[in-house]
């Protein structure tokens, strides 16, 4: 009798970390496995269980319940599809830090439709900076190379860089995901279309008003019925998301937003921190909640986020500092601020940050027209400071949860006291 074999799933990435190994598939599932099950996962490449053991030396009831577990998560299949998954593995180490980022976001413009109050980047329609395609092309390829799962496109407005299908063809011909990170004004059903054709699935909208009256302000004019109605038309051929930014205008609408949101019936909402950066640092004495105002909204968010259908994900930066905000699938100590250890941030001139909150002159760590991205990873001085930040400052200095948060958000931190050590203003805890 022919022997059962094995195949890594079309949809894994595997990638060799220092602390073992991370799984990342398309369904959104995540896990980490030890360097022994690597090596297992590594060798599913048409073998038999009896053949994996025999090269490995172990024993075969070991490998065996592994390859069992493997396949109930689908990260192997047991017949050839001619389509198989990603095995990534170096031969550098960097400390504190993934090999290359998971995720990567990329502001393709700076061109926009709107002149939002808090806009971290300032865009607008007078600023004619497009990133040019061979650029991004390049990139792609290289995020394609080293397992980077996703590639966040905003800008700007990325519906206005005319060449944002090829962008979205290519990146998924080379296995790269692509989040569209839109303001939700100009989905026409041609726009939407075209996108679909392209391979894009997942789409970002922001809300950030439960009303006309509240959008207005924050966004400087009058689309919330329109973006209402072109969320509905593109969830049906997208996974779509629903984002807002808590400031001090909507953090008392929040959970009327998240119920628009729950209605649309869209794939999850998102609440992103307001930092004081770009016109969001010029706009920040009337956009910023103080520190017991965010304790409030949190308390409400634990106690309420039950009682919608849809997942209520919360930037990890802004969870209760009383509880470890761990990143599940990486190594002890990942957790806190992800900046510069599993994402990375580009501006529309190719510059990189530690995210895309931090794009200050004084924390570029390069730039991809110049040198390629892993060398950026891998070298950067002031990434390998954001990785070993060992001692904080000001009131986090001495904090008894300090370990559990690391902090909290560096961008914040830095955005009031231009110090990546600095304390999170926005923190409630005395």
């Amino acid at each position: 009798m022919k022997k059962e074999v094995f195949y890594i799933k079309d949809n894994a990435i595997i990638r060799k970390e220092n602390f073992g190994a991370i799984i990342l598939l398309r369904n959104g599932k995540r896990y980490n496995v030890s360097l022994d099950n690597f090596e297992i996962l590594k060798r599913c490449t048409g073998k038999s269980i009896e053949e994996i053991a025999h090269e490995l030396n172990l024993n075969e009831e070991r490998v065996s319940n592994f390859i069992k577990s493997a396949l109930s998560k689908k990260i192997i299949v047991n017949k050839d599809t001619n389509q198989y998954g990603k095995v990534i593995e170096v031969d550098y180490k960097i400390e504190n830090s993934l090999i290359f980022p998971r995720f990567v976001s990329l502001e393709i413009t700076e061109q926009c439709n709107l002149n939002c109050k808090h806009c971290y980047t300032s865009a607008g329609g007078g600023k004619p900076n497009f990133l040019d395609i061979n650029t991004i092309y390049k990139l792609i390829d290289e995020l394609s190379n080293y397992g980077c799962e996703f590639l966040a496109i905003g800008g700007g407005e990325p519906l206005l860089y005319k060449s944002i299908e090829k962008v979205i063809e290519y990146s998924i011909s080379k296995g790269v995901e692509i989040e569209l990170v839109s303001n939700g004004i100009l989905f026409t059903d041609e726009v939407i279309d075209r996108l679909y054709k392209a391979g894009l699935k997942f789409i970002q909208i922001s809300l950030d008003g439960d009303s006309p009256n509240t959008y207005l302000k924050i966004r400087g004019a009058d689309y919330f019925e329109r973006v209402i109605s072109n969320i509905r038309k593109v969830k049906e051929k997208f996974n779509t998301s629903i984002s807002t930014v808590l400031c001090k205008y909507n953090y008392d609408k929040i959970f009327n937003i998240i119920k628009i949101a729950d209605n649309l019936n869209v794939d999850s909402y998102r609440i992103m921190k307001f930092i004081e950066d770009g016109r969001g640092e010029e706009n920040k004495e009337i956009l910023q909640i103080t520190p017991k105002e965010f304790e409030n909204f949190v308390n409400e968010l634990r106690n309420r986020r039950k009682q919608f259908k849809i997942p209520v994900r919360i930037d990890e930066n802004m969870m209760d500092n009383y509880s470890i905000k761990k990143i599940p699938w990486l190594k002890d100590g990942l957790y806190g601020c992800s900046a510069g250890r599993s994402t990375i941030s580009i501006d529309v001139n190719g510059n990189v940050y530690p995210c895309s909150f931090l794009n200050y002159k004084e924390l570029i760590c390069g730039n991809i027209k110049e040198n390629s991205l892993l060398k950026i990873w891998k070298e950067s001085n002031i990434l390998n400071d954001f990785r070993n930040i060992n001692e904080l400052e000001g009131k986090c200095k001495n904090c008894e949860y300090k370990f559990n948060c690391q902090g909290g958000c560096r961008a914040s931190a830095y955005a009031k006291t231009k110090s990546i050590r600095g304390e999170d203003p926005t923190c409630y805890i005395k």
